[in-house]
């Protein structure tokens, strides 16, 4: 009789959001009887040490052993240093936990280290995390491979005594250095065989690792530490992406992970923190902590991945678009173009469209405020326009990664809830070239955005109401919406000086009226 056999691997979640992504999806991967050992490299200010201390608290956070301790070594900051981060500026990210208790502290000519107590809600098991200074050199620290256990056995001892609360329940489970210098190593055999010798002990006591290496800030970090590259299973490497002469965003890379399947590729990330309970950064949309938001092309790889054999061999059936004898592909994109005369017109169609269906139509704006359009809406449409879900976009540096990642997670928010969306309409497109600099190349924003919507399934309408539209239909400029979409709808004028819709091209949208000309139902702005 075959038995089953065990998984080879097990997971860590890393719980930030966006990196479980890129790592294929639930965490990092490593051998049932192994650990996980990671080194995050970066120049001075690219949130190493913000990054590393998130994945301390939330990986400790998720631990379901009894006196589980995560110990976190700091050669720049003290740990009360550590601990007013952490309560200030990020509110122990969020977890539904009490971490303010000090349950120990240790004071040595060495270092000052501080236990704190992680005591969440019965019946989840207490947990601790240890917050400690090194006064010693990086260098000697590292160097000598098996001196990095034998500090932490002794500290942990220490911890004993000197926080009896804990008794005898400690579990170490990680341990993170931050920040070693390039220059503690020299990149020759005794520096590879320290970190192999490093990760080999890790492995055998089962504890998950983390080392922040700081390099050059001239961008020169993976030639100037290629020792990681033989011993580390993950490496994860943070940098930014100057953008013109005004603006630097934050960039990551997953450089390495040994087990496992990942994206590969620069992606953008940003930190949330928070202040007397403002959030700061990200648009103040998230909560604190870092956010990672990948590439587009990693995003639309993900959704392929996601969808069942099932849903790709699912018929499209036609949807009514909300304009008499007009019925569009389920799932395919829409474009209405039309003079800034018609703008209202065509937002009116567009809210139409939104509301043609019985399910929840999701609005993104790139101008007016949620409040703005969920007024105007209920104007126009009544107790219908309950149904809208809406996304307003601010002028700022948004990059086409972030905006798809908002868009995603909103989406998944409102799926959570019991809203399935099935249509989505896009407004504001003119306004990309000042207020999106990021999003300026709407040839490639729009087909990114085209393709992500309907990889979801979301039949979809781009709005663009600043093209000069002749009375046969054809425009004057592109502005990329044109050569985007499965239909174009354009509104002209007709001799009367009353607008109609007329039906400019179609792959295959249905419509009833031989002269392609859809005139607009009486009530239309």
């Amino acid at each position: 009789m075959n038995r089953p056999q065990p998984p080879a691997y097990q997971r860590l979640p890393t719980q930030i959001d966006g990196l479980d992504l890129l790592l294929g999806g639930g965490g990092l991967r490593f051998p049932q009887q192994g650990s996980v050992f990671m080194v995050i490299l970066g120049g001075p200010g690219t949130g190493k040490t913000h990054l590393a201390l998130e994945l301390a608290v939330r990986t400790l956070g998720a631990a379901t052993e009894r006196g589980a301790c995560h110990v976190y070594y700091s050669f720049d900051q003290g740990p009360s240093e550590l601990h007013a981060k952490l309560r200030e500026d990020f509110d122990f990210y969020g977890l539904d936990a009490q971490w303010r208790r000090i349950v120990g502290t240790i004071e040595s000519p060495e270092h000052a280290a501080q236990v704190h107590e992680f005591a969440p809600p019965p019946p989840a098991p207490e947990r601790y995390l240890a917050l400690a200074a090194l006064r010693e050199s990086p260098r000697e620290m590292v160097a000598g491979g098996a001196r990095l256990f034998e500090r932490l056995d002794r500290d942990l001892a220490a911890m004993v005594r000197a926080a009896a609360p804990v008794g005898s329940r400690l579990a170490p489970r990680l341990v993170a250095i931050d920040n070693i210098s390039v220059n503690a190593f020299d990149d020759g055999i005794p520096a590879r065989t320290a970190l192999q010798s490093i990760r080999q002990q890790l492995a055998e006591r089962r504890l998950h690792g983390i080392f922040v290496v700081e390099t050059p800030g001239d961008g020169s970090s993976r030639a100037a530490f290629t020792a990681a590259e033989y011993a580390a299973d993950v490496i994860i490497d943070l940098g930014y992406h100057r953008v013109g002469d005004q603006f630097k965003e934050r960039s990551i890379e997953i450089a390495k992970a040994r087990h496992q399947f990942y994206y590969r590729g620069a992606h953008h990330f940003s930190i949330v923190g928070r202040n007397e309970g403002v959030l700061f950064g990200g648009r103040g949309a998230r909560p604190p902590g870092v956010h990672v938001y990948p590439s587009v092309p990693t995003l639309l790889s993900h959704l392929d991945y996601q969808q069942s054999k099932e849903a790709r061999a699912a018929p499209h059936p036609s949807i009514p678009f909300g304009l008499d004898d007009l019925h569009v592909p389920h799932g395919s994109v829409t474009g209405l173009i039309g003079p800034p005369s018609r703008a209202t017109t065509a937002h009116w169609l567009a809210l139409r469209f939104l509301l043609a269906g019985s399910g929840t139509g999701l609005l993104i704006t790139l101008r007016e405020t949620r409040d703005e359009l969920a007024a105007v809406a209920r104007e126009w449409f009544g107790d219908a326009a309950n149904r809208l879900a809406i996304i307003s976009y601010a002028p700022e540096y948004l990059s086409a990664g972030k905006f798809m990642k908002d868009l995603y997670d909103e989406i998944l928010e409102l799926e959570a809830a019991g809203r399935r969306i099935e249509r989505a309409a896009l407004w504001g497109i003119g306004q990309l070239k000042n207020a999106f600099p990021l999003l300026n190349d709407s040839r490639l924003f729009l087909p990114w955005l085209s393709t992500f919507l309907k990889k979801q399934g979301i039949a979809s309408l781009l709005v663009e109401a600043t093209q000069q539209v002749q009375a046969d239909g054809t425009v004057a400029g592109d502005s990329g919406v044109p050569g985007t979409v499965d239909h174009l709808l354009a509104l002209v004028e007709t001799p009367g000086g009353r607008p109609e819709v007329r039906l400019v091209r179609s792959l295959s949208a249905r419509s009833g009226q031989p002269t392609r000309s859809l005139p607009l139902p009486a009530d239309a702005r």
